[in-house]
């Protein structure tokens, strides 16, 4: 489950960084990822996405770094359902 995380997380981290650069940015952490998609796009992603980005982020952290922590499947599987829905509200901004 914790590459399943890896994977989830690295789709909607590619998704949501590529708003920065179409909008001339460029991230140095990964939490202002979060903070420019909210102050920039909040009212136009779906709710609770910015949320669970923060939370994905985190559990991404997790898995990485923290040798003892074990995703279960349910987690992996909510992280993929949110890349799924993610990755087309991303997509919509894009192209707007």
């Amino acid at each position: 489950c914790n590459s399943a995380v890896m994977a989830a997380y690295a789709a909607i981290f590619s998704a949501a960084r590529a708003v920065l650069m179409r909008d001339g940015y460029r991230e140095r952490r990964h939490a202002c990822v979060a903070r420019f998609l909210e102050a920039k796009y909040g009212k136009k992603l779906p709710p609770d996405s910015i949320l669970l980005l923060d939370y994905y982020r985190e559990t991404r952290h997790d898995v990485q770094y923290e040798a003892s922590y074990l995703a279960d499947y349910e987690s992996a599987s909510r992280m993929i359902q949110f890349a799924e829905a993610f990755i087309p509200a991303i997509e919509s901004l894009i192209l707007a």
